[in-house]
């Protein structure tokens, strides 16, 4: 029996081989978790956590009952379909837009939004005195512009090309305020398209979001205990 969890990283090819050769295992019994584009693997009589595997996250989106995962796999592509990324911190945010899983358009704004003596955007202090000062007036502006530029892009994109799925990685804070933003943001922020990139990001920039987009095409086994499958 194994004492700690352990994980395996797989490639986009070795992700989809595995999942195919095991999604109907007869040891194991398989559940769904959609929000968190992971599954779960039970044993099937004493219902003991086996192991999770998260897919590549341009996969497609995950279907809410185990019953589906047959035509959810028979669906899978060998290349990834067409998706969205973007990471966004406070006064930066870099985009792109893929297809077979490689960037084919992508654009990255950054803006002053912070005084170095601070450490931290404007944008997390409209709650303490002085965001009347004109330095301040000109970080949350310019914060406020990035929103603005970030939607506008992912607003064209997307009435441009099809988007199967939707990866990003932004804090709870900026998140909310993004969904303030005039003009809007093209997606619900329950679009089951979107998924949360769980990996950290550095700035945001075109070469970070190469290093995420190579992150993404991976998958992730983790095995919890001794297991039939490997």
């Amino acid at each position: 029996m194994a004492t700690t969890p352990e994980i395996r990283r797989l490639s986009w090819e070795e992700s989809l081989a595995w999942w195919r050769a095991n999604h109907d295992h007869p040891h194991l019994k398989w559940g769904t978790e959609p929000d968190r584009h992971r599954l779960i693997a039970w044993h099937p009589e004493s219902g003991e956590k086996l192991m999770a595997f998260r897919p590549p996250m341009p996969w497609l989106v995950l279907p809410d009952e185990r019953e589906k995962l047959p035509a959810y796999t028979a669906a899978l592509a060998e290349e990834p379909e067409p998706y969205l990324m973007f990471l966004l911190q406070a006064g930066s945010v870099a985009l792109g837009y893929f297809e077979e899983g490689e960037v084919t358009v992508h654009k990255a704004f950054k803006k002053y939004t912070k005084r170095e003596s601070q450490g931290k955007a404007q944008i997390y202090y409209l709650k303490k005195r002085g965001k009347s000062k004109a330095g301040s007036r000109v970080r949350l502006a310019n914060q406020t512009a990035l929103f603005e530029d970030t939607t506008e892009r992912l607003t064209e994109w997307m009435e441009a090309w099809p988007v199967n799925r939707i990866i990003y990685s932004c804090n709870p804070t900026l998140w909310g305020m993004l969904y303030q933003t005039k003009p809007p943001m093209p997606f619900d922020r329950h679009d089951s398209r979107l998924v949360k990139a769980p990996f950290d990001v550095d700035s945001p920039d075109f070469e970070e979001l190469l290093r995420i987009n190579r992150l993404i095409k991976t998958g992730e086994l983790t095995t919890y205990t001794s297991s039939p499958v490997r």
